[in-house]
């Protein structure tokens, strides 16, 4: 049904919404910093301030939820 490559980005997408995919690359230092910020925003966010820090943060993950989906789309047999 999906090829390997199609598995893999599809895998990267659904672990990208439970902050998991960077864990899942083997990155667990910045899945942690990724994870403590995004607690620490939420926390923060009933003062103005808070809501800087989850910008930036959601800014930095949505270019690599964009990248994933490219590799999806660029893995062979999609779309056919």
């Amino acid at each position: 049904m999906f090829q390997r490559e199609e598995k893999k980005a599809i895998i990267k997408i659904i672990l990208f919404f439970f902050f998991l995919d960077l864990s899942y690359l083997g990155k667990d230092k910045a899945a942690l910093i990724e994870a403590l910020w995004l607690i620490i925003s939420v926390l923060l966010c009933f003062v103005i301030i808070g809501f800087i820090p989850l910008i930036i943060l959601l800014v930095k993950r949505q270019t690599r939820l964009f990248k994933y989906i490219k590799e999806y789309e660029s893995a062979p047999c999609v779309g056919e």
